[in-house]
């Protein structure tokens, strides 16, 4: 055995991170290794059942409010020019609108039209989104979802996106025909085909597609009406004409397809606990079922009757004494002779034969995370971030150190080893010299910061990076941790306008000042030092602005303050006191740097100067023009809530040329309306429904930025994902 070591620079899994998973319990390591379908589809349904049924009661209230507010307004002048007369009034008096309205949706107040209000068009834009290149790949709970295609291009997922991308043009094409995240994916025995299995959706339809990689624009077969909450796992037969697929009931049932047919051909209990993967022999009728507790063999010729693996007294060559036990079981394989190479918890391999227990090696120290099986090797990669090199035999010819890096899914071709990682990164490993280059590199935890400046576009998340993306090559140019140091989650970032700076608002609420160009830090801002904040406090920075004329950084998160500071000296030279009651989400700077406009959580919309001191009269800043527009709540934006709740829109961006305007929400939609968007319930063009292709995002999409008006990004939440799209005529 030799040893190669990879030097991965850092690719953006922190070594604490790992470090931390050793003393994790064996649930709370699966919790955090496979996806998490508890999001049940009839919870789901639920609660947006009853967003939307509150938010409709609230529109109605709202509309009635309106309605009365106006009515007495109109009163109350004809009372006053009578008085102001001198004429009795004997109209019945009417009583002061009531106050509630506002107290719950303190911004209606706030709302002021321009004194000459532009024409509004509350039709949808004559605008088309078509989806150009996804930054992602679901690689921290998922495995065995990255595989070569017969024609040498990559096939994977991200979040409800099937991809295919073309390593020699870096380009992709997708397949956006599932509704909800997919789970999992397995590759037709002649590699032209894939099928995907996804969580179960608003229709409570968790569905398989199996689509061509050559042409992932159509579906070729869907498979439906069997599982219940989601498809765990699928496989392919030997000849390609049967899909199995387990399914996350509470019996995690077992499923045979005729795929061609859309056909359910037979069903089993699998067990009460969890199946984590299923495979199918190359060569035999044969399959496999391994996860928590659970080994089981099955064939599907006759009826499913699935037999459970026997374990000796003690395992041939384990040594005296070595007992062996059903453990959990996280991936398995067959080799060339038919025996079933399953990787399990402890770090070792378990061989069988049919359901007997060959022997068993220690391969890895700590769990055995994926298993590829070729006629000429066999590959193994685990959480000691090392991928096993070893002969059919299982002698073991290289380790491959790949530094601060999990492999989670293993394919190959004849000159290389495609390796997909726990921090969403894509890897290919040269198999004559072990030299590993990065296809893909991605952010790989919850992701909420985006900023575009030019063609640039920066991003920040919990991961603790921040990255530099050119969205005309489509590719990552550069990438440092926040501060310098791990674990530095951040959700707010932002350039100054003219490009040279960006600013970075971190949970902690440090703010570090970064060269826009080689990240490299200028200044840093440390609110809680300078306002004698206590550490017990929650001042996470949730939005950073520059002024127009780059003089001003404006700073707000959970301490419910704006703070404002001097890019020439980084000292504070004003902030918002007590004026606000919640944290701030959005703010916008008027053309001229006088005034900033923000949103907060409890649905305040406020203005301030830059001295903190508030503009209490909306009426006096009807007519202001700002910079830009990224608040929620405001004249401008009342139509882009379509009977939903407004906590349910993530953010808003309004096109370079102030035609268009940018929503995202918490359904994974990305939305496009006619600016201004004044109108109730507004027509849209959406990157789901309304004729639009569903696959996109699936959970909250977190933020979207304009590059330039026919270019837009959105971020998506737990997706961890950056989705660049067209915006066409």
């Amino acid at each position: 055995s030799t040893q190669s070591t990879w030097d991965s620079e850092g690719l953006c899994c922190p070594q604490q991170t790992l470090h931390n998973m050793a003393y994790r319990s064996e649930e709370e390591e699966l919790a955090a290794l496979f996806p998490d379908t508890s999001r049940g589809s009839e919870d789901v349904l639920a609660e947006r059942e009853i967003a939307e049924a509150q938010a409709a009661a609230d529109a109605e209230h709202a509309r009635e409010h309106a309605e009365y507010v106006q009515r007495y307004n109109e009163w109350l002048a004809r009372h006053e020019e009578k008085m102001a007369a001198g004429e009795e009034d004997d109209e019945e008096p009417m009583e002061p609108p009531p106050a509630f309205a506002l107290a719950v949706k303190p911004f209606l107040g706030a709302i002021k039209a321009p004194s000459n209000p532009p024409q509004i068009n509350p039709n949808a834009p004559q605008k088309n989104l078509e989806l150009q290149f996804v930054y992602g790949y679901r690689g921290k709970d998922c495995r065995k979802n990255l595989y070569y295609g017969a024609n040498g291009h990559l096939a994977y997922f991200a979040s409800g996106v099937g991809v295919v991308y073309d390593k020699a043009t870096h380009t992709q094409q997708f397949f956006r025909q599932h509704t909800d995240d997919i789970l999992c994916a397995a590759l037709h025995p002649q590699r032209e085909l894939i099928v995907t299995g996804q969580i179960s959706d608003y229709s409570r339809n968790p569905f398989l597609a199996v689509w061509r990689i050559s042409d992932p624009t159509r579906m070729v077969a869907k498979l439906e009406h069997g599982h219940q909450r989601g498809v765990l796992a699928c496989s392919f037969n030997s000849n390609g004409t049967r899909v199995v697929s387990v399914g996350d009931d509470d019996n995690h049932s077992i499923i045979v397809w005729d795929w061609q047919r859309g056909a359910k051909l037979d069903e089993a209990k699998g067990d009460g606990n969890r199946i984590l993967d299923i495979v199918c022999s190359p060569t035999t009728d044969d399959f496999v079922t391994v996860g928590v507790k659970h080994t089981k063999f099955w064939s599907l010729a006759g009826r499913l009757n699935g037999k459970r693996a026997s374990f000796p007294a003690a395992r041939p060559g384990a040594g005296a004494g070595a007992a062996a036990q059903q453990q959990t079981m996280l991936c398995a394989a067959y080799n060339s002779l038919n025996d079933v190479l399953i990787g399990a918890w402890s770090g070792e391999v378990y061989i069988f034969r049919g359901t007997a227990l060959l022997h068993s090696l220690q391969v890895h120290q700590g769990p055995v995370y994926s298993i590829k099986a070729d006629p000429d090797c066999i590959i193994t990669g685990g959480k000691d971030q090392k991928l096993v090199i070893m002969d059919p035999m299982m002698k073991p010819v290289v380790s491959v150190n790949l530094t601060n890096v999990c492999p989670k899914s293993i394919d190959t071709c004849a000159t290389s080893i495609l390796v997909g990682t726990m921090t969403n990164d894509i890897v290919e490993i040269d198999r004559t010299t072990y030299a590993a280059t990065r296809v893909l590199d991605t952010h790989f935890a919850e992701l909420w910061g985006l900023a575009t400046h030019g063609t640039l576009a920066a991003t920040c998340g919990d991961d603790g990076t921040v990255r530099l993306w050119d969205t005309t090559s489509m590719h990552l140019v550069a990438k440092e941790w926040i501060g310098g140091i791990q674990n530095n989650g951040a959700r707010a970032i932002a350039f100054n306008n003219a490009g040279t700076l960006l600013a970075i608002g971190t949970q902690s609420g440090t703010t570090f000042v970064v060269d826009a160009h080689t990240l490299q830090q200028v200044a840093q801002i440390n609110r809680r030092t300078q306002q004698g904040l206590t550490k017990s406090s929650t001042p996470g920075i949730e939005e950073i602005k520059f002024s127009p004329n780059d003089q001003l950084l404006a700073i707000g998160g959970h301490d419910t303050k704006l703070f404002f500071f001097n890019t020439t000296t980084w000292r504070e030279v004003g902030f918002t006191g007590m004026a606000m009651h919640s944290c701030v989400l959005h703010v916008d700077w008027a053309r001229d740097s006088s005034c900033v406009v923000v949103n907060t959580q409890d649905y305040e919309l406020l203005w301030f100067q830059p001295t903190g001191t508030q503009i209490t009269s909306a009426t006096s800043v009807r007519d202001m023009e700002y910079a830009s527009w990224t608040c929620k709540l405001g004249w401008p934006v009342q139509g882009i809530w379509p009977g939903i709740d407004y906590s349910d829109v993530n953010s808003v961006a309004r096109s370079p040329n102030g035609t268009i305007v940018a929503t995202s929400d918490d359904f994974g939609e990305v939305k496009l309306f006619r600016w201004p968007c004044v109108q109730e319930k507004s027509r849209f063009v959406g990157s789901k429904g309304q004729g639009a292709t569903p696959g996109g995002h699936c959970s909250h999409v977190t933020k979207v930025r304009w590059v330039n008006d026919n270019l837009l990004l959105s971020t998506g939440g737990l997706d961890a994902s950056i989705f660049q799209w067209r915006v066409t005529p």
